[in-house]
């Protein structure tokens, strides 16, 4: 087998590479023709090729020549189309690289790589290779897509080429980086002409250290054998890059990195037993008695940065169970939040796993976020996964929300897992309660009654049309919920598919009393999606030290030795 890769850049801006291996054995002309198109040996290849179909919950469509809009420019580099070697892969999982057949000849170049599970596509097209680093690029990139295929900004091939031949990767510069003595502004400015470069500053020196830590086994698990208070600088130090280094940042962490980073807290956090200490409210006055207790604890209504007057009091979140108290909430935008929340979960490869109305809160200014990942789980394909610092994969969410492949014994008969899917099932049972005011099978008592009317594939019902209660729940709601809890997982769309399919109900299809209020209650806004705020501008305003530290830097650089 052999390795090759993709640059990607979305509207101009570099967002990570994808590597590829190629099935030289299997289908050896498709192998040859995709390798030799990545290294442009022809005088031709994929180098500043765009994109020119993606299909949110499929695929990802690239390889033409020519015109911008995929219109004609098959090449090949054995001249034109070129005869099927076999069918014999399939496409049962994301991340299949296949290129496009017509009847018994391979088209040329044209390529796709899937996202999903896509079985309609065997037999048909011939796979000839598979992502093995850099999922996370390709569902960033299926994020400016859509489900009939088009493209919301410009996705671009940058560069690309066989791995071996191209030696300025990560591990690459890492090399150079921490050399005892050469940096890499050394390296990268060895022109005697040219002056001198600022060093580099204790954010960019502690994302190359963690460069290397994350990519190489002892230095991880020295990392995760950590003393509580050493962890602690560790977790306040890569929230700190997190933080500051996002989207909307002039600095942007490469979307792999970031999720290594991502995936490197929780096992942390989770064998250390501490967190970022920035993500503790401070300054909180709770009043002398609960207000309420949950399966875990007492819930207590507290003051946040403030003395208890008006002008000062911050309420941080309320439960989603008051939305049932209030007919003036907004209920289409509270699940168009939950959505937004899941699907950023799901493109940094977190499972929730007990997505269920009591764990989605809401703010003041009536933003709904989600909360309670005790149960959540990491589904990245692309970061360190040795044996002894693997995730565990947990079950055991609530019941009436949990969708019905978790309800069963595995094939194997171990305890199922719960994966993006289940979520998906879960959280058309949140859109149901949102948008009804009811849990799922509200009118059944026994859990039992519960899980053979879900494995049976009896669904909640839906309210009459007459109910005052449910004047967004319309005929398009309901078919995107039923949509999203069937009972075979690879028939579910993925969250951004739902969303996407959200996103086509307008104003106009709610009911006419449900807009008048609407506007009765917000004369003075319209009656559309709210986007949450930026949380890191809230952990921003919550950390008390603006900058790293030199003692912070060297402490991470010690689990490289």
């Amino acid at each position: 087998m052999s390795n090759v890769f993709f640059d990607i850049t979305i509207d101009n801006r570099p967002v990570g590479r994808i590597t590829f291996t190629l099935f030289d054995s299997v289908v050896p002309s498709a192998s040859r023709n995709f390798r030799e198109l990545c290294t442009g040996s022809q005088g031709f290849g994929y180098k500043g090729n765009q994109f020119h179909g993606i299909f949110v919950g499929q695929a990802l469509f690239g390889g033409y020549f020519g015109r911008k809009d995929g219109v004609g420019g098959e090449k090949s580099i054995f001249g034109g189309p070129f005869p099927v070697e076999n069918f014999d892969l399939g496409h049962g999982k994301p991340g299949i690289l296949s290129m496009v057949a017509l009847g018994k000849n391979v088209k040329g170049s044209q390529f796709f790589i899937t996202t999903a599970p896509a079985q309609q596509f065997d037999g048909r097209n011939v796979v000839c290779g598979e992502v093995i680093e850099g999922m996370g690029v390709v569902y960033e990139i299926e994020r400016v897509g859509s489900q009939r295929g088009k493209i919301l900004k410009k996705v671009v091939i940058a560069d690309c080429g066989t791995v071996h031949d191209k030696l300025i990767g990560i591990n690459a510069r890492l090399e150079l980086a921490t050399d005892a003595t050469t940096t890499r502004t050394d390296i990268l400015d060895s022109t005697d002409n040219e002056e001198p470069k600022e060093p580099p500053s204790n954010a960019q020196r502690l994302l190359t250290i963690l460069q290397t830590i994350l990519s190489s086994p002892e230095p991880y698990k020295r990392l995760l054998n950590s003393s509580p208070s050493k962890a602690s600088v560790m977790l306040n130090a890569m929230q700190h890059l997190l933080d500051n280094h996002h989207s909307h940042s002039s600095q942007e962490i490469p979307e792999h990195l970031r999720r290594s980073i991502i995936v490197a807290m929780m096992r942390l956090s989770k064998t250390s037993g501490t967190y970022p200490s920035c993500l503790t409210l401070k300054g909180i006055k709770c009043e002398p008695q609960p207000v309420a207790s949950g399966s875990f604890g007492d819930i207590w209504k507290g003051i946040y940065g403030g003395n208890g007057e008006r002008s000062s009091e911050v309420q941080v979140c309320l439960k989603v169970a008051r939305v049932y108290a209030s007919s003036d909430i907004r209920r289409l935008t509270t699940v168009f939040d939950t959505l937004e929340g899941l699907s950023y979960l799901h493109h940094n490869s977190i499972v929730h796993s007990d997505l269920k109305g009591a764990n989605v809160l809401i703010t003041p200014s009536g933003t709904a976020c989600l909360a309670d990942f005790g149960l959540a789980s990491i589904d990245a394909p692309d970061v360190v996964r040795w044996t002894s610092l693997s995730t565990v994969n947990q079950s055991g969410g609530t019941m009436r929300w949990e969708a019905p492949e978790l309800l069963d014994e595995a094939e194997d008969g171990g305890s199922p897992k719960p994966s993006f899917k289940s979520d998906v099932y879960s959280l058309a049972c949140v859109m149901y309660e949102i948008l009804t005011g009811q849990i799922p099978f509200h009118e059944v008592t026994r859990e039992a009654t519960v899980i053979w009317r879900v494995i049976s594939g009896i669904r909640p019902t839906k309210p009459p049309p007459s109910s005052a209660d449910n004047l967004e729940l319309t005929d398009d709601t309901w078919r995107i919920m039923q949509s999203c809890w069937v009972a075979n997982p690879n028939n579910r769309p993925t969250v951004d598919g739902a969303l996407w399919q959200l996103h086509q109900i307008t104003p106009s299809s709610l009911t006419s009393s449900r807009v008048a209020m609407w506007h009765c209650l917000n004369p003075r806004e319209s009656p559309s999606v709210l986007r949450f705020g930026s949380p890191w501008t809230l952990r921003a305003a919550l950390r008390e030290n603006g900058d790293l530290l030199d003692a912070e830097v060297t402490l991470i650089e010690g689990f490289l030795t």
